[in-house]
């Protein structure tokens, strides 16, 4: 049996959908009681949430799928990794394995090229390729050894 609600008028419509709980209706009665019987139901549409476009969920939801735009950039990273080695032998021993809040993890395959790498030279030589690769969304590299 559908509720009703008076109007300034007191003419009486009735509610469509589902009746109120009463947590809902106390609201409703307060806002009213503050805001007068004409202006409550803008009042109450605004506490509610807006709407989203469908193009927002889908986005949503492929991210979820995805693994989100991180993962993405990590994957896109690691299918051009010979790109981005522009064929040095030494960074191809290297694998990107991790994107997180622009921080990129390399792992190498041994402590000596942890070390080489770890030099201020060659670091900041790999996190431009990357860099310019993922449009500036690399923006630290950490370095470990295969296994960390």
């Amino acid at each position: 049996m559908p509720t009703s609600h008076k109007t300034p008028d007191s003419t009486i419509l009735p509610r469509h959908g589902p009746k109120l709980s009463a947590d809902k209706r106390e609201k409703e009665e307060l806002v009213t009681d503050f805001f007068g019987a004409g202006n409550q139901f803008d009042v109450l549409a605004g506490m509610h949430p807006q709407g989203k476009r469908l193009s927002e969920l889908v986005d949503k939801v492929l991210d979820k799928i995805q693994g989100g735009p991180e993962e993405r950039i990590l994957s896109e990273v690691q299918v051009h990794w010979k790109e981005i080695a522009n064929n040095d032998e030494s960074i191809l021993k290297l694998r990107a394995v991790r994107l997180v809040r622009g921080t990129m993890t390399i792992e190498v395959p041994d402590a000596t090229l942890l070390y080489v790498f770890q030099q201020p030279r060659l670091k900041n030589l790999l996190l431009e390729r990357i860099g310019e690769f993922s449009q500036g969304e690399v923006r630290q590299l950490r370095i470990v050894v295969k296994g960390r």
